[in-house]
């Protein structure tokens, strides 16, 4: 929690472990919320501590996901804007983005001016993946916050990472990465990767081909292409 520092309006938390981002989200949450002495929060013993953990604080509001493959501009974007605008009943509104990475380009664009100029005792919290997915107009608006210790915390070299997760599993890809959730997540690994190795001078040439050739393939996938067919593309184009 040391790592926000004082409070601002929009949040993005970004870690590759789901499960783990997840609780590190809750728990901000909880020390928003608690009623205790500022040095004791979150105490999980007052009520706003417990009907956060249960899922049921009034003031607590995740933006609904309408459709099966990702968020709508038209029919969750304008509810989530239209809730974060009504007044708390505690100490904050909290507006939260779970799995962030869904919103379309046209979403995150109609989410600008609320992120920039929420309402009184508001926060917003986009909870991604990686926060490289979202524009950077929306980054810009945001603090970023690394969700540390992730369960996938990966290594390797570039090298390494490709066989990982194409060489080894390319005639199998469908069952090993089963969502376009899990594409996302192995592209941003990748893209880590990549960028490590050339600010180490490491097949600098080579490096920036393939962030190039990543974020094409991210670009693809937010943009609807089979998110296998967009990792087998980029696996025949690093090879």
């Amino acid at each position: 929690m040391n790592s926000f520092g004082s409070l601002t309006h929009s949040y993005i938390i970004e870690g590759r472990d789901e499960a783990r981002r997840r609780d590190f989200v809750n728990e901000f949450i909880m020390m928003l919320e608690c009623e205790a002495m500022e040095d004791e929060r979150p105490c999980r013993r007052c009520s706003s501590c417990r009907r956060v953990e249960a899922g049921t604080h009034p003031d607590v509001y995740h933006m609904q996901m309408s459709n099966a493959t990702g968020y709508s501009s038209e029919k969750d974007i304008a509810p989530f804007i239209e809730r974060l605008q009504m007044n708390s009943y505690g100490r904050f509104m909290v507006g939260v983005v779970d799995e962030a990475d869904l919103l379309g380009e046209g979403s995150q664009n109609k989410l600008l001016k609320t992120l920039e100029e929420p309402g009184e005792d508001t926060i917003i919290i986009l909870s991604a993946g990686n926060k490289d997915n979202l524009l950077p107009t929306v980054r810009s608006r945001c603090r970023i916050v690394r969700c540390e210790g992730d369960a996938d915390s990966l290594s390797v070299q570039p090298k390494e990472i490709i066989d990982r997760f194409f060489y080894r599993y390319r005639s199998n890809l469908d069952k090993r990465i089963k969502t376009r959730n899990d594409a996302l997540a192995l592209l941003g690994a990748l893209e880590e990767e990549f960028r490590d190795s050339m600010l180490e001078g490491r097949d600098v040439d080579r490096s920036i081909r393939a962030i190039e050739l990543i974020e094409n393939a991210r670009k693809d996938i937010l943009q609807g292409m089979s998110h296998t067919a967009a990792l087998k593309r980029l696996y025949i184009m690093l090879y």
